[in-house]
């Protein structure tokens, strides 16, 4: 098990802990995680360290938060157009900043090359103009995010605000049968229960379990993603055995996959969360960047090493960022018949099921989920 699988791992479940795990909700921990190391990159001194802390990359230069975190090619497939690509990742790093002499500066280049980041002058002057061009900022040409941010977090004095997005669109490598799908109670509480649609299977199926969660893992087309749910063994209990998860636990889980033969119960579900993270990353020990008495950004004069590694040598001034006034983050998943945020389901063909008796996995009651590639947790979620 590396460092760097715990580490994200850790900051995935510190995250989780700080939503209200009543509800039913959806997070991008690695799409949280990029965002952070673009503020720790553009940040200096206690600032970046604070953050690079409670990502658990402390000590870690702007070169390792780049191989880290950078390189977003390799670690998300660009979104192409439904034809084009069974899986697809959209990934929105943006700063909408406060209008200034030149918002534009060989600092935000290096961002832009390094993380993928975004820059936009915003004059904050006008809240409900300022929500919507965020909204379109975030979006780009693919997609149509609304209320990312509401107009009333927006004022006069808001220097620059992070939005944060991530979409993540799959076709399952083997698909359910439509006409298999069927209304079930999901139950919320041992006396509470609402009838929802029901996909249904029995195939041979990845699962492993410890003493508290069975998990089963569904591939997608790219078999580098797939969603785990995790179901707890005592029904009920999903508060419980979230106390117990860690990153071995995870690790362990996710490493032990074996085929079994599974009648497969699964709710079809989309989520879709909205977030103002000010409150949690503070909790989590980010608080310098928020406070306008103690963050520190830098100019272009504090590039360092990153200018070498990128070779570019020429500098323009750049209107530095003063502070953060808001991280907002949205993430959403879909899952159906089809697969993740698919529009159309299809008839599947039923798989062959091996000899032996086959066990059931009823996620009727509340349990936890992740989407990961390759291990790595990409969004992960209630669903209550």
């Amino acid at each position: 098990m590396d460092y760097f699988f715990v580490a994200h791992s850790n900051f995935a479940l510190n995250l989780l802990r700080q939503q209200d795990l009543s509800k039913t909700f959806v997070i991008s921990p690695r799409s949280i995680s990029v965002g952070l190391a673009t503020v720790a990159y553009l940040a200096k001194g206690p600032t970046g360290n604070e953050i690079r802390e409670a990502i658990l990359m402390k000590g870690l230069l702007d070169e390792h938060l780049w191989n880290q975190f950078g390189n977003l090619q390799d670690m998300i497939k660009p979104y192409k157009g439904e034809e084009e690509s069974e899986v697809q990742v959209y990934m929105a790093n943006k700063f909408a900043m406060r209008q200034g002499p030149d918002i534009k500066g060989d600092l935000h280049v290096f961002a832009y090359r390094m993380f993928n980041a975004g820059f936009m002058p915003f004059n904050f002057r006008n809240p409900e103009l300022s929500s919507e061009r965020i909204d379109m900022f975030v979006s780009g040409n693919k997609h149509n995010f609304e209320g990312m941010v509401p107009p009333e977090k927006i004022s006069a004095d808001t220097d620059t605000i992070m939005a944060n997005v991530m979409l993540f669109k799959g076709r399952w490598k083997e698909r359910f049968n439509v006409h298999d799908t069927e209304q079930m109670e999901f139950w919320t509480s041992p006396d509470s229960s609402r009838l929802t649609d029901f996909m249904a299977k029995e195939d041979s199926i990845l699962y492993s379990a410890n003493d508290h969660f069975q998990v089963i893992r569904l591939k997608f087309s790219d078999e580098k993603f797939a969603l785990n749910i995790f179901l707890p063994k005592i029904r009920f209990g999903l508060m419980a055995a979230l106390q117990e998860l860690t990153p071995e636990s995870i690790y362990q889980l996710l490493g032990d996959f074996q085929s079994k033969n599974v009648k497969m119960k699964l709710p079809k579900f989309k989520i879709e969360s909205t977030y103002d993270l000010q409150d949690s990353l503070v909790a989590l020990g980010i608080r310098k960047v928020f406070d306008p008495k103690q963050a520190r950004f830098k100019s272009n004069g504090d590039m360092g090493i990153i200018q070498r590694v990128l070779r570019k040598i020429t500098f323009q001034k750049t209107n530095a960022i003063n502070v953060i006034s808001m991280f907002a983050h949205k993430a959403i998943i879909e899952i159906d018949e089809y697969g993740a945020s698919a529009t159309t389901a299809v008839i599947g063909n039923r798989a062959e099921v091996g000899e032996g008796p086959s066990m059931d996995f009823v996620a009727d009651h509340p349990f936890m989920f992740m989407l990961t590639k390759e291990d790595r947790i990409f969004f992960m979620g209630l669903y209550n």
